[in-house]
């Protein structure tokens, strides 16, 4: 938690009947803390041991007991796990998981931050927070600032010191009953005798400026985006009605920067890395492989493909991309794995077309890669599915073996199907009957998921056509079995959902349930229910948000299921929330908002308020939708002033 030094007076003491006391990480009040070691388990643990008295139940007391309370109810990466509390000898001792690392105080002091660091910490602390936050009571953490937060040495953050956390019960009392925070830091209302969420939110934003400035003085502040420093000075406002209004909308906030700056990173680096050809990098391999004495040119090419698996896990995207590039380029041009995580990236990305382009410039020229049956097939399901580019796909089909993917064939059927201008409905029809055949002997795994993620898009993309073609109302429900087996072998056989086609099953889910309430009236509500239920549980997912216009899409229709079921509240959320997101970038969300305000019968004010907003979207008055929606507002005031 801090840097370690001995303690000769404390070194082999057993406290607890268990834990041996190894240093002194540091001290201050009543408090100090230690390292130790369980000695049953054999790990390294932290104590809180704070000097009470016998008996005693004052506040310091009862502000350890609240600690371990909070702690103990909660479980996430960024919070420290709690092990064990006892009282001895006077003192409460609260048994905490050790963090090593260093604060985010001493990191700043030393470090000038990127913006995307920034951003990253930003993002983890807001998780964090929101895990607290979302409690029941929610759990408010009062103490945010730069030497609460450990930098762990994988890079990742972790809130320390929760004696100062208090649990709001809104509706409750509004006072605090201490004044606790640190100036600077804690938000203005807090020195007052009030907290709540949006209390988080100000010190979070302070904490955020701090890494911004801390460093060296103004000559070695991190220089930031006009849009970074509208979010701390939103975060910051005195108000708290001024701040965001909860750690979601902020989250949103961050995660589009991220994104809008991620795709900027990788724009760049693909220019620069197109400059670079595959032989004039060759001396580089070569020289690789004569070292291959001491680092032999496979454990080069892994450690690039590790470093960019890293790097992809936490969000890294522009580093990965670069290792990724740098296995093919600098150590081994011959192996399929580093372009295959390539693909992977784009197309997590939304930027399917220029993964496509950037993996055929790699492969130009290029005769050392001999095994390319994988990779191919992944670039003709990209082409065909994100894309929709069918010759394109047929042409990497071409390439493939059936007898080693057999699953190819019925794609470049497919294919070659959907490229002609006069679309066969029966050729589609029977090359999915038997591509179902043929994945349902499968085993329930990746590859059968895969495959009914694949078969249902299709049918999704034909179903009337196929209804029409069968004779039959089946395509929807056919769609749907495919899709609540993929679910299925995800949450069962496949790591509780945690595979890479997840997040399209529960987007594939919302709109197949979506499309059977608009088409079955008799049952509307109940798919509409279950379409919702799937709908919340992929925007609940973070990796959902790198897709903005799916993300944007979801919300949209979400909306409009409310608006069918009468519900508008929950209508009139999906709009605020979809606003917050991606404020005055589209017409239609703020037509269908306004239409959904007059339904509902709200007050002009807040009408009048979306009106204006609605106004300041560039070409927005010749829009026919918006026209008419205007002579309803007209028609809505004229009845107001009658009445």
């Amino acid at each position: 938690m801090q840097r370690v030094r001995t303690l000769t007076e404390v070194d082999a003491i057993i406290t607890g009947e268990r834990y041996r006391i190894l240093s002194e990480l540091g001290s201050g009040g009543m408090s100090r803390v230690f390292l130790a070691e369980d000695v049953r388990l054999h790990v390294k643990r932290a104590i809180k041991r704070i000097q009470v008295g016998e008996g005693s139940k004052s506040y310091i007391a009862a502000s350890v007991i609240s600690e371990a309370n909070v702690l103990r109810k909660v479980r996430h990466p960024a919070l420290p796990r709690i092990a064990d509390i006892f009282r001895e000898d006077g003192n409460i001792n609260l048994v905490m998981e050790y963090i090593e690392g260093r604060s985010l105080e001493q990191v700043i002091k030393t470090t000038v931050l990127t913006e995307a660091q920034i951003i990253d910490i930003g993002l983890e602390i807001c998780s964090a927070l929101k895990c607290l936050h979302s409690m029941k009571p929610p759990v408010i953490y009062r103490d945010m600032k730069p030497s609460n937060i450990m930098v762990r040495p994988d890079g990742h953050i972790c809130l320390i010191d929760f004696g100062t956390a208090k649990r709001f019960l809104k509706g409750g009392s509004k006072k605090d009953t201490t004044l606790l925070g640190t100036y600077g830091y804690a938000a203005p209302e807090q020195f007052m005798g009030r907290t709540d969420e949006r209390s988080d939110i100000y010190s979070l934003g302070m904490t955020l400026r701090a890494c911004v400035n801390e460093h060296g003085g103004r000559s070695h502040r991190t220089r930031i985006s006009k849009n970074l420093k509208k979010i701390i000075e939103k975060c910051t406002q005195e108000k708290p009605g001024a701040r965001y209004r909860d750690v979601d909308a902020l989250m949103s906030e961050l995660k589009k920067l991220r994104h809008r700056t991620l795709r900027l990173a990788l724009s760049a680096a693909a220019a620069a890395m197109l400059l670079i050809t595959l032989g004039g990098v060759m001396y580089g391999v070569n020289a690789g492989r004569r070292m291959g004495e001491t680092v032999s040119g496979a454990d080069i090419y892994m450690r690039y493909v590790q470093s960019g698996n890293e790097a992809y896990f936490i969000g890294d995207y522009a580093r990965a991309e670069q290792e990724y590039t740098r296995a093919i380029l600098e150590a081994d041009p011959s192996k399929d794995t580093a372009y295959l995580e390539l693909l992977k990236l784009y197309r997590r990305l939304g930027l399917s077309l220029e993964g496509l382009e950037r993996i055929d410039s790699l492969l130009k020229d290029n005769d050392f890669l001999k095994d390319t049956d994988e990779l191919n097939y992944e670039c003709a399901l990209t082409a065909f599915y994100d894309c929709a580019d069918y010759p394109r796909a047929a042409s990497y089909l071409e390439r493939v073996d059936f007898d080693v993917i057999n699953e190819a064939q019925y794609l470049y059927e497919l294919s070659n199907i959907m490229k002609s201008l006069d679309t066969d409905i029966a050729g589609i029809y029977t090359c999915l009957q038997n591509f179902e055949a043929y994945n349902a002997a499968l085993p329930a795994g990746q590859e059968r998921v895969k495959n009914d993620v694949n078969i249902a898009s299709l049918i999704l993309s034909y179903a009337d056509e196929l209804d029409d073609y069968s004779g039959r109302e089946g395509a929807l429900f056919n769609a749907e079995k495919l899709m609540k087996e993929a679910y299925e072998i995800s949450m069962t056989e496949l790591n509780n959902g945690e595979d890479e086609y997840f997040l399209k099953e529960l987007g594939m889910l919302s709109t197949i349930y979506r499309m059977l309430g608009s088409k079955y009236s008799d049952k509307r509500e109940e798919y509409y229910s279950q379409a919702i239920d799937y709908t919340r549980q992929f925007l609940s997912e973070d990796s959902a948000y790198e897709n903005e216009g799916e993300v944007r899409l979801k919300l949209l229709y979400m909306a409009k299921m409310y608006e069918e079921m009468e519900e508008y509240t929950g209508a009139l959320e999906c709009y605020e929330r979809s606003e917050e997101l991606y404020p005055r970038e589209g017409s239609d969300i703020y037509i269908g908002h306004l239409r959904c305000l007059i339904k509902s019968g709200a007050g002009k004010e807040e009408t009048d308020r979306i009106y204006r907003e609605a106004l300041k979207i560039s070409g927005i008055r010749k829009n026919p939708e918006f026209i008419k929606v205007e002579n309803e507002l007209e028609n809505m005031l004229e009845k107001e002033d009658e009445t």
